[in-house]
């Protein structure tokens, strides 16, 4: 309810688009990242929320409501198909946390009771063989593959681009999701850790300036590719 895009119109005079930090990742992804070359892909951005975009023959997809992409809300293994649950309420990082707790209070043995952990102490736990660790980052990645999963089986994309703090973290078991993802569908796409890191979304953003800025150049209209919008 702030009104964000009038207040910008009243004190801009500059064109502008405001967008979502995943979406603008995927256009930096297929500008400067693992998206280039690659006719279809999906980035997956798993961190303190779930985030992802859909890119098809150079065309962000946004669907009707400016929603496609929005992982957060598929339904995996552990939860229920509503609004209040999904992919992102057993993956994001307070999720992960909030599970280490659980099984931390049970009675599990591990080296981060009576610690103040944070998800990257859950990670280097698991690499260390700790049970819980080990077991919050086993249950991530069969969500996190059930997830890739039901996108391959609608968009069948030439890759998986996974992005975000805990998504980067899952480089060193990423050949373990592959093969739990090449179980379970048709023809497995290839999946990646994302190289640009926290930049993907900053390059996204220059990419579409540079592409308003063109258009503006230009009397041909802004192409439906870019995702371009009227300001």
């Amino acid at each position: 309810g702030l009104g964000l895009l009038g207040m910008l119109r009243d004190n801009l005079t500059w064109p502008f688009e405001v967008d979502n930090d995943t979406n603008l990742g995927a256009l930096g992804q297929a500008w400067r990242g693992d998206g280039r070359g690659a006719h279809s892909f999906v980035l997956l951005s798993l961190g303190t929320g779930i985030g992802g975009a859909v890119v098809v023959d150079g065309h962000l997809i946004r669907g009707r409501h400016n929603a496609a992409g929005e992982v957060g809300y598929f339904p995996v293994p552990g939860t229920l198909p509503a609004r209040s649950s999904g992919f992102e309420q057993v993956a994001s990082g307070p999720a992960l946390r909030a599970r280490a707790a659980e099984l931390t209070g049970s009675g599990a043995t591990t080296a981060l009771r009576g610690r103040d952990y944070g998800v990257a102490d859950i990670f280097a736990a698991a690499q260390e063989g700790d049970p819980v660790g080990g077991q919050v980052v086993g249950e991530l990645i069969a969500r996190t593959a059930a997830a890739i999963t039901g996108v391959t089986a609608l968009i069948d994309p030439e890759r998986i681009i996974i992005d975000g703090s805990i998504g980067r973290a899952l480089q060193p078991w990423l050949e373990d999701l592959r093969g739990v993802v090449a179980d379970g569908v048709f023809r497995p796409p290839d999946i990646v850790i994302s190289g640009l890191g926290r930049a993907a979304t900053v390059l996204g953003a220059i990419a579409r300036a540079l592409a308003i800025d063109a258009a503006l150049a230009s009397p041909v209209a802004p192409s439906a590719a870019t995702g371009a919008s009227k300001p």
